[in-house]
């Protein structure tokens, strides 16, 4: 099942200090050997690990890394929460600088705000002209350590600029997916997994837009006959879907169970039917009770009450 719904896109260009996850690094070396040693390094441990580089070689490589938040610097480099994730999951994060162009969205379902980054090669200033204050709504909603996880890339902000150019605002189509075991959101480079069930979120916008009619331990909505449309599984459109707090465009739930409001309607629901499909048989008394069972057996509410049932 696939929902739509249309976002509106902010997007901005500014200068940022920023890390990008890369897969091969010389410093994972470093900090996975501090590791090993206890979770902090010394200069002169870290000389023997690497000789013949230079002592005074070392103590720039721990103060850069230490700059960046791998490392602490007490009477020792202790690693901290970021280098211990590095050296265990042998991952390093490259620090840049430069500018940016950053997509943002407001959604519930995009924690992280930003959906797409792309690092631009020209790093000409800005024309003062085209120079405004960034946006202080996400600005002050985001979380500038924390991990941007993107399709092309993982990102961690350190800083933005307050000044920055802001480029036309454009709409894009925010896709909610089910699947047998979880959903997913995908928002341009965004991709995010959840929990829920594609049963799950049936049943869900089912209930919200049949209430009480929607019973969901049997996936049956109850509706009154309607002579004119006697089928008992049926294409159902919801145009005001809601997931959560966000509504999505129209959608046609595919094949639900249907069945009589009360025991007057589904007599008049079981007779049609079988006036209907009786007129393609000739059809002795025997046959006609089997036939007539086979169709009450449709009638999951009723079909005590229909059998025997006169006609």
């Amino acid at each position: 099942m696939k929902l739509t719904k249309t976002i509106n896109i902010e997007t901005y260009e500014v200068l940022s200090n920023y890390k990008v996850k890369v897969k091969q690094s010389p410093f994972i070396a470093i900090l996975k050997f501090a590791e090993e040693n206890g979770k902090y390094i010394t200069v002169e441990k870290l000389y023997d690990f690497l000789y013949p580089l230079s002592k005074k070689a070392c103590e720039n490589i721990l103060n850069r890394l230490t700059n960046m938040g791998y490392f602490d610097e007490k009477d020792y480099y202790y690693l901290t929460e970021l280098g211990c994730e590095a050296a265990k999951q042998e991952v390093f994060y490259e620090e840049r600088k430069g500018m940016l162009r950053v997509y943002f969205a407001n959604n519930e379902f995009i924690e992280q705000k930003i959906v797409k980054i792309e690092e631009l090669n020209r790093k000409e200033d800005f024309d003062d002209s085209s120079l405004s204050n960034i946006n202080r709504t996400f600005l002050n909603n985001l979380d500038l350590k924390q991990k941007i996880t993107l399709e092309n890339g993982i990102y961690i902000l350190d800083t933005l600029e307050k000044k920055c150019r802001e480029l036309k605002r454009a709409q894009e189509q925010l896709v909610f997916e089910t699947t047998k075991d979880y959903c997913s959101v995908r928002l341009l480079e965004f991709i995010g997994n959840f929990k829920n069930k594609e049963d799950e979120v049936r049943h869900h916008m089912l209930k919200q837009e049949f209430n009480e009619n929607y019973l969901e331990e049997r996936e049956t909505i109850k509706t009154e006959f309607d002579p004119q449309n006697l089928q008992l599984q049926r294409d159902i459109k919801i145009e005001n879907p809601r997931i959560s707090n966000t509504s999505f465009d129209a959608i046609t739930v595919k094949s639900v169970k249907h069945s009589p409001m009360n025991l007057d309607d589904a007599q008049k629901w079981f007779k049609a039917l079988v006036t209907e499909r009786i007129n393609k048989y000739f059809l002795s008394e025997e046959e006609f009770n089997q036939f007539a069972n086979k169709i009450s057996e449709d009638f999951d509410l009723y079909k005590t009450e229909l059998i025997p049932f006169r006609f």
